[in-house]
């Protein structure tokens, strides 16, 4: 009896995982696209990078592991491919208006081809079927393709490409650091684009902010002596 109870367990549980990261993923997305306007798609992604890896490194504490040569390599492609799925996805969302749902279902192709070209049991392409049958639920093959954003849709697809780059050298890396691999992975990537895309755009908005600050304070100063001209006869 509790072996079959473990066994269920372990069945549920990846399913449980796999739930709560659908759920965060593509809320997680609604909000980043809230904050475009602010920051930018790129900023968004620099500051999700850099978030992430402050939590993921509380949590899994990676600078226990040891660097090695031949598992570096992996995990370099891997930090570079996660940030460069993100900011694409992110770019192709400020340019694709019907929603997240069709840049998901565009740069899913990503992991459907990982996951075609390495099943090899039937069932899996059975569950592959219904993957693509989902997706074509998703894309507007009857009306308002015209509507797409031919650079938005190269973009979901550029994001697909490093997502499936993010899967196999994922795996390979984590053969060799565990589940540190993430949290190193994020650290590789937000070494990049934090400090060449964030880092750039808040000393932008702070220089524009203190041109903005100066120039009221000129104007306050220049307001009594232009409210004594206006009283001369």
């Amino acid at each position: 009896m509790s072996f079959v109870l473990n066994q269920k367990r372990k069945t549920l549980l990846p399913v449980l995982l796999l739930l709560c990261a659908m759920i965060s993923i593509q809320s997680g997305a609604s909000l980043a696209k809230s904050l475009f306007p602010i920051i930018s798609a790129l900023g968004v992604t620099a500051l999700r990078l850099f978030l992430a890896t402050i939590i993921l490194f509380i949590i899994f504490k990676p600078w226990r592991k040891k660097l090695r040569g031949h598992s570096l390599k992996h995990l370099v492609i891997y930090g570079i491919s996660l940030g460069s799925m993100n900011s694409l996805f992110y770019l192709s969302l400020e340019r694709i208006p019907l929603g997240i749902g069709i840049a998901v279902a565009l740069e899913f192709t990503g992991p459907l081809a990982v996951a075609m070209f390495s099943s090899r049991r039937e069932i899996d392409f059975v569950w592959i079927l219904m993957v693509i049958v989902g997706l074509a639920f998703l894309l507007p093959f009857r009306n308002n393709i015209n509507s797409l954003d031919p650079v938005g849709v190269t973009y979901a697809l550029a994001a697909g490409i490093c997502w499936g780059t993010y899967i196999i050298f994922g795996q390979r890396a984590g053969a060799g650091y565990g589940t540190a691999t993430v949290a190193l992975g994020s650290f590789i990537s937000t070494l990049i684009f934090f400090r060449s895309v964030f880092l750039p755009l808040a000393l932008n908005r702070y220089l524009i902010c203190q041109f903005y600050q100066l120039h009221l304070r000129w104007l306050f100063c220049q307001r009594p002596s232009l409210t004594r001209l206006k009283c001369l006869p």
